[in-house]
């Protein structure tokens, strides 16, 4: 047990504690938020794994706490997204609604032996996680998502890839008026699910896209179009709207050898070709008459 920085905080700041980020051999990269005569802060640590001692922490005051971070060590640097919400003076905002708070999300790299920051990618304002906050990383680039309410316009939802060399960026891809959840990275390719309500002909009907991406250019190399269920339910639902109308399906692809693997609420499970994006195969797992919109099948994938 050893003293923490912030672990004696105000009773009126709100915080989730001190959080273990990550893990490897050689470090536990963990952060606590606290207050401290009325100012935030945002605190940084790198602990051995062999003793839980201090191997290095740096702090930095902060407008309003950080909710959420990720993290990713690769080659001695720890590669981080970061979450806030600042204060702001009081604006209107499109919905002529008071605000007070900002989303922003950061990319910085940290070096591990020291903590010493090597970059930060410029922040992004007006961004939150989409979903789980997605990010992973490749031998060269760090990729992330994050999701934006451009209201009155369609919001959306972005796929990021910075350099992890110095944090500039490489691309974007971006799903207007719907959303993206995760990704799949394998080789030279990452995949996507992305998600909308399109207009066919007078009709509007939710579509589910299995989208190949060239991971170093952000290139589209095929898009395929998945059916959700078999066509007898009543699809969308209120319940699986935003208050935009947006439908949110919530489940990355997963890659194993040739073969992306796609399941759709329902219980359905899509085998996609991973170089020309063919669909190979789809068949239910155990749908019963019980089987809800809802149900879904968690596919994982070894070695």
């Amino acid at each position: 047990q050893y003293p923490l920085v912030g672990s004696k905080i105000d009773s009126a700041f709100h915080s989730d504690g001190f959080r273990l980020i990550t893990v490897t051999d050689q470090l536990l990269y963990a952060v606590v938020e606290y207050s401290q005569n009325g100012q935030g802060y945002f605190a940084r640590y790198g602990l051995s794994p062999a003793d839980g001692s201090i191997l290095w922490q740096n702090h930095e005051a902060v407008a309003g706490p950080i909710p959420n971070v990720e993290a990713h060590i690769v080659d001695g640097v720890i590669y981080t997204i970061e979450y806030s919400v600042k204060s702001v003076p009081p604006t209107l905002d499109s919905y002529g609604m008071t605000m007070t708070h900002l989303t922003e999300v950061r990319a910085v790299a940290y070096n591990l032996a020291t903590g010493q920051q090597r970059w930060q990618a410029p922040s992004l304002i007006g961004e939150q996680p989409n979903g789980a906050f997605f990010s992973t990383v490749s031998k060269s680039i760090l990729y992330f998502q994050t999701f934006h309410e451009r209201a009155p316009l369609p919001s959306t939802t972005t796929l990021h890839a910075l350099s992890l060399s110095d944090g500039t960026l490489r691309w974007q891809y971006e799903q207007k008026g719907g959303n993206m959840v995760g990704a799949a990275l394998q080789g030279e390719s990452i995949y996507v699910e992305t998600s909308r309500l399109e207009h066919v002909g007078a009709e509007q009907d939710f579509r589910i896209h299995v989208v190949a991406l060239n991971a170093l250019t952000g290139e589209v190399r095929w898009s395929t179009l998945v059916k959700l269920l078999d066509g007898s339910e009543r699809w969308p639902t209120r319940e699986q709207q935003d208050h935009f109308g947006v439908v949110r399906v919530d489940m990355p692809p997963v890659v194993c050898a040739e073969t992306v693997y796609y399941s759709t609420p329902g219980n359905r499970i899509y085998a996609i070709q991973s170089s020309d994006g063919k669909i190979l195969a789809q068949f239910w797992v155990e749908k019963t008459a019980q089987t809800t919109v809802s149900s879904r099948v968690v596919l994982f994938v070894g070695p």
